[in-house]
């Protein structure tokens, strides 16, 4: 029956109906029927067990085959999974017809990074050490099909995979502007912009989660693909030839510190015969294993190169205008932060102060500051001297200090460009006031974690306070991730003294709901309170979104908490 390993096997359903399922390495999972009933003469059943359908697909896009089948406990459900993390759904239909549905998988390995989408949070993008950059978005299935209504119950899914890489991915960061663009970094010296795709709007307007189509939208390539011996997904048109990624006139030669369009050779190649021009309209949606992997894929419009060693984090501005890029390294020239402006992808400026690894990147939400953490312990602050309508930044340091005692994970601006927290592996979470760190090093306020407690590996500060009161005192939601797999939420209350910030906790995540390892990364969406959602990458492979909701006691405004 299979021509591979078979692998699992299961029952499908209960009683005298039941099915037998097997998967195989040979990307198929068979269903038997017992066709013959016998008895011998111990009274012992014997069933003759009959092919009766097959799932699948015998050299598709699962390179690796099923590793394990199950199904559910009505038995209208079948659920493979392979070793690339693809789960492959089938429903039962009427006429005992199997139907492929869309399932949300995840990474094989360690989730090393997210980014929301910046406009409006429609989606959340990751990337993960088994090489890809993920997609996930809200979800109606009732309604993609056309049968659910405004109050129908939304999930979340994997929508696109706009990258399949040949490097462990390292940090991502999403642009505002133009939307669906991009930023992804890998264990390479080189930064890879990645553009959206018409497909990919289309799919997002009927996950209900898009915003309407923009002028820019008209523009994008229908598809992308990656050709034969080819290390770059290449624009597709809708006339189903390959197109320019980026029609530019650039003759850079891809040198150190140069931007090179991601141009095909030659445009007249061939499309791929399994990239569809349009998706029809019975596909399954949200989408499936195999289309995930070879038809979701973005368009590589850009590689920044620029670094010696292998990159290490990424950041965006707020307005759009830069990006920067860091990378590993033991000298101070090679730890360098590169800025890049987004019009034109030149390199404008080399942010230096660090002598190891940067650990990560911030941007305020002006876009004027910039600080940056390193395994070296130190904390740079930098900031932009040009005047503010400028589109090219200048930015010069203005203040590095040693900001704990053992390395330093993490680092976020707080509101504006006023104040930054960082956390280290000294289980502490220092706030620091820029005008105080500028003029003496000094921080505002250390929170310590005494005891047992794990180190800190990451905080980050909701984009907007939570409140604010006649005296000026605003309150933010300040998430922290520790080595353990905990995370917790807790206020931060800042008035004109700095150094009169108090904590206070509000929540923390139920540990059944939190990671079992440590986050790599946390993110609060760009949404308004009181509800907004808090997602984190981890080491135990997952991408985990969580609902924050703000509560009143006794309709006050001064009595306030949160609930995860």
């Amino acid at each position: 029956v299979h021509e591979d390993w078979v692998l699992g096997v299961a029952f499908v359903g209960h009683g005298p109906d039941a099915l037998l399922a097997s998967a195989s390495m040979d990307q198929t999972v068979a269903l038997y029927r017992a066709s013959a009933t016998t008895h011998d003469s111990g009274m012992h059943t014997a069933h003759t067990w009959e092919l009766w359908s097959r799932l699948g697909d015998v050299g598709g896009a699962e390179s690796h085959g099923f590793f394990g089948v199950t199904a559910s406990a009505c038995g209208s459900r079948i659920l493979a999974y392979s070793s690339s993390g693809g789960l492959h759904l089938w429903e039962l239909q009427e006429g005992d017809r199997w139907v492929p549905r869309g399932a949300c998988g995840g990474a094989r390995r360690v989730a090393s990074s997210i980014a929301w989408e910046p406009v409006s949070a429609s989606y959340l993008a990751s990337c993960s050490e088994d090489q890809t950059v993920r997609i996930f978005a809200p979800v109606c299935p009732e309604a993609a099909r056309g049968s659910g209504g405004e109050g129908a119950r939304r999930r979340w899914t994997e929508l696109a995979r706009p990258l399949t890489h040949g490097y462990d991915m390292r940090a991502l960061v999403a642009l505002p502007r133009p939307r669906h663009r991009i930023l992804a970094c890998a264990d390479e010296k080189v930064g890879r912009i990645l553009d959206g795709t018409a497909g990919f709007v289309e799919a997002l307007e009927r996950a209900g989660a898009g915003s309407g189509r923009t002028a820019e939208d008209t523009e994008r390539a229908h598809a992308a693909a990656v050709p034969p011996l080819g290390l770059s997904n290449r624009a597709v048109s809708s006339a189903a030839r390959p197109v320019a990624a980026a029609a530019s006139s650039d003759t850079s030669t891809g040198m150190q510190g140069s931007a090179t369009p991601d141009d095909p050779e030659d445009g007249s190649a061939e499309v791929p015969a399994w990239l569809p021009i349009s998706a029809p309209a019975g596909d399954a949606f949200p989408p499936t294993e195999d289309i995930l992997a070879s038809r979701t894929l973005w368009v590589e419009t850009r590689k920044l190169y620029a670094h010696g060693n292998d990159l290490t984090a990424c950041g965006a501005a707020a307005n759009g205008k830069f990006v920067l890029t860091a990378c590993r390294g033991r000298k101070e020239e090679d730890c360098s932060v590169v800025v890049w402006r987004t019009d034109t992808w030149e390199r404008v400026g080399v942010l230096a102060g660090h002598r190891l690894d940067v650990t990560r990147v911030a941007v305020s939400t002006t876009s004027r500051s910039v600080a940056t953490t390193g395994r070296d312990r130190q904390l740079c602050l930098f900031v932009d001297h040009a005047a503010s309508d400028s589109d090219v930044p200048d930015f010069r340091i203005v203040a590095r200090v040693s900001a704990h005692k053992r390395e330093v994970r993490d680092v976020c601006f707080v509101g504006g460009d006023d104040l930054l927290l960082t956390a280290g592996r000294d289980h502490t979470v220092t706030l620091w006031d820029c005008a105080l760190l500028r003029s003496s090093g000094a921080p505002a306020l250390r929170r310590k974690f005494a005891g047992a407690a794990p180190a800190a590996l990451s905080v980050r500060a909701a984009p907007r306070p939570a409140c604010a009161s006649a005296a000026n005192v605003r309150e933010y939601w300040v998430a922290i991730a520790f080595e353990s797999g905990d995370i917790q939420v807790d206020a931060l209350e800042v008035g004109h003294e700095s150094a009169a910030a108090t904590w206070r906790a509000l929540a923390a995540v139920p540990r059944h709901l939190a990671p079992s390892m440590r986050a790599t990364q946390l993110l609060w969406s760009p949404d308004a309170l009181p509800r907004c959602c808090l997602a984190a990458s981890s080491e135990d492979h997952s991408v985990r979104i969580w609902n924050v909701v703000q509560h009143t006691a006794d309709n006050t405004d001064d009595s306030k908490s949160a609930g995860v």
